[in-house]
Parts: structure tokens; sequence; C-alpha cells
């Protein structure tokens, strides 16, 4: 049933649209790199301003958690701009159950978006058919307008059912969390010696640390050669990345 039901969304055309999300990501980022260079330092701005009133509301013993997750969305986006991939877009092998929720919520989100369209199309077809279409122009702008956006949401949808049936069912999911699980350990493992301090500076200011500050907390050569290790496994997941795109 379920392989029934992954080539309908096939035949629905999740496979080519998918393709048009790539590319449209590829563009995107082409388009980032050559008219919007300094893009990471007004999104931080921007951030730290926005932190920072947020911050003001909240009781202290919820301040450290806000701060780690304001950093934490800095480095992501940090990442979406080095790897040129958008965050939920692409299958994290550290973080697979991750990838899940997000497709669950973007499909709930398309959805209402379909909605929303239908609503909007059938309000102005009723009206135009009641009223003798006084406003022909604004009419066939809305209708054409929405349909598109029909359209969109819908192929969004049918794409995210699709990527959905390899991982919704139950016993998949169970082994998913495994594997993160294991994964988490066997990275906490790798980095053990250098998340504290690294972490400490991270979290010790709004503004994300730069690359002398994180060094200067590096005191032995274990933490030096952790993430020595880490730097090069990056570096190849780039490289491979970068291969992929140019195929």
């Amino acid at each position: 049933m379920r392989k029934d039901k992954k080539d309908l969304y096939r035949f629905l055309g999740a496979e080519k649209f998918q393709k048009v999300v790539f590319y449209l990501e590829k563009m995107k980022y082409e388009i980032i790199e050559r008219f919007f260079p300094n893009i990471k330092n007004s999104y931080e701005k921007i951030s730290d301003k926005r932190f920072q009133k947020k911050l003001k509301k909240e009781p202290i013993e919820n301040q450290y958690l806000l701060l780690v997750e304001h950093q934490n969305q800095k480095l992501v986006f940090r990442k979406e701009l080095t790897y040129r991939q958008n965050r939920n877009y692409h299958y994290n092998e550290n973080y697979p159950t991750k990838f899940i929720k997000y497709l669950e919520w973007n499909k709930r989100l398309h959805i209402k978006g379909m909605k929303k369209d239908t609503v909007v199309l059938i309000g102005t077809v009723v009206f135009t058919l009641l009223l003798g279409n006084p406003l022909p122009l604004v009419s066939a702008v809305l209708i054409l307008k929405n349909a598109i956006s029909l359209i969109i949401d819908f192929e969004c949808v049918n794409l995210q059912n699709y990527n959905l049936c390899r991982f919704q069912k139950k016993e998949t999911y169970a082994l998913l969390e495994k594997i993160e699980e294991k994964k988490r350990e066997e990275n906490l493992e790798k980095l053990r010696e250098s998340i504290q301090p690294v972490s400490k500076v991270v979290t010790n200011q709004v503004e994300l640390p730069s690359v002398n500050q994180v060094v200067n907390e590096i005191s032995t050569l274990e933490q030096t050669r952790q993430l020595l290790e880490y730097a090069k496994a990056q570096y190849q997941y780039m490289k491979n990345a970068e291969e992929q795109r140019r195929r």
C-alpha cells in the first residue's frame, strides 16, 4: 500500500518538483553570493537586536537557554551559507528525526495554504458571478495568482508525502531514533574534550566569537586534535556537496 502511495506521489510530479526546488535553492545561494555578500552580518545584527529585546522580557532562569538557542540559530544560518543548502531541505544523518518533523510541519503549512487559496478562488469567482465582474482585471489577477499558489502548495504537500513515505513507518522511525542517539553519542565522544571550551566562548557573549577567540580557549593537544578532525570532516562534506552540485 505504501509503495502504491509513493508511486501516486511520483505520478503527481513529486520527483520533478523536487528538482525544481533544488534548482531554486541553487539559484538562491548564487544570488546571495553575488548581490548580498554581507547578508550574514546583517542577519546576525538584526537577530542580536531582537534577542536583546526578548531577553528583557524573560526571567533570569530562562536567559541562558534563550542565549543558547539564539546562538544555535545564527550558527545554522552560517552553515546554510557555507554549504549553500537550506537547513530543512536535506537529510542530515546526524538528526534524521528532525528532518521528518520538518516534513510534517511543512506539509501542514502548505495544507493551510491550499485551504486559503481555495477559499480566495471560490470567493473571487462567486463575487464575479454575482456582481457581473465589475473589476475584471482585479478578478483575473486574483484568480491567476491564487491558482498558481494552489498548484505550488499542492506540489509541496505531494512532495512531502513522497518523502514521508520513506520515514513514517513506525519501525523505521524507531530505527532512526536509535541511529540518531548513536550518532549523538559518537559525536560527543569524538569532541568530548573540546565541547566545553568552545561552548563556553560561544555562550559568553551575544555576538558569535571569532576564530581567534575560539582558538584562545583551546588549552590542550587533545582539544586541538579533536577540532582539527572535526574541521577535516566538515571540509570533506563540503567538498562532496560541491561535487554533487556540479553533476
